[in-house]
């Protein structure tokens, strides 16, 4: 297990790991600021429960007003949970350099997969390091950009560019795939509630006025005819991701790639 990852919350993680929480309903977990269910979009079976507590000095977004950026804080811990309460993997994320590109460092101690970015501000480049399930071997790369978009900052690149795409239906943003060692082009177009809801299986409960629905795809056509596309669905008033549907950063128990609808409760 890698040492840094347990730097400084191992009494949270041992909390974690000896609560009593319910995993079938993802119950909240000590004063949790987020909670996240994901269950299988292949056979609708609980995959696991996101535990996240943020924590030090709020940030603000360009593009975000500020009654919105209640829950943006600059450090965040995330915290995954399997069916038997069990911890499966940790997370840990630091915006402050940038609220689109955050460090990020995430093991799964299934398996030992972990990935790492970190920004080199002199270098105007990130450092992308990967360790594939049950590999020694890490492989790293430099990619350089200042817009770039990385992991949990995909969802502050949206939000700050949600008028945008309010008026022309969508926005293009320049995605770190940490796994790859490299970038990808994705168009995030907004649909109608509809359509997305019909395509998705989205619970009925998000199907009404107060959501939006937004398709992330590659914007690469022929790419598009090998990669399944993602689907956000947004709380409108305050920009907040309610369900996520695609790949998943929490690969199965052998390591390989799954897909899954996440539901999100904000507190």
């Amino acid at each position: 297990m890698n040492a840094t990852i347990m730097n400084g919350s191992l009494a949270l993680l041992l909390f974690l790991l000896l609560s009593n929480a319910n995993a079938a309903q993802c119950e909240r977990i000590n004063n949790a600021d987020i909670v996240g269910e994901a269950v299988s979009i292949k056979t609708g079976e609980f995959l696991y429960c996101e535990y996240h507590y943020l924590s030090g000095e709020p940030y603000t977004v360009e593009g975000v007003p500020v009654s919105l950026q209640g829950y943006q804080t600059s450090t965040a811990e995330v915290y995954y949970m399997d069916a038997e309460q069990q911890l499966i993997a940790r997370k840990k994320v630091d915006y402050s350099l940038n609220p689109f590109s955050p460090n990020i460092e995430q093991e799964d101690f299934r398996h030992q997969e972990w990935v790492k970015v970190e920004r080199d501000l002199q270098a105007n480049e990130l450092l992308v390091q990967y360790r594939r399930a049950n590999q020694e071997s890490i492989k790293q790369k430099a990619i350089a950009g200042s817009e770039l978009v990385v992991d949990a900052g995909f969802n502050n690149a949206i939000r700050s560019r949600w008028q945008e795409m309010a008026d022309t239906g969508s926005a293009v943003f320049t995605f770190v795939a940490s796994a790859q060692l490299r970038t990808v082009s994705l168009k995030v177009a907004s649909k109608k509630l509809s359509s997305c809801f019909a395509k998705a299986d989205i619970p009925d409960f998000y199907q009404d006025g107060d959501h939006v629905c937004y398709k992330v795809s590659s914007n690469n056509a022929l790419v598009n005819l090998f990669i399944k596309p993602i689907y956000l669905v947004y709380k409108e008033d305050s920009r907040r991701l309610s369900i996520f549907r695609g790949a998943v950063n929490i690969s199965t128990d052998a390591g390989k790639g799954q897909q899954a609808i996440i539901e999100y409760q904000y507190y």
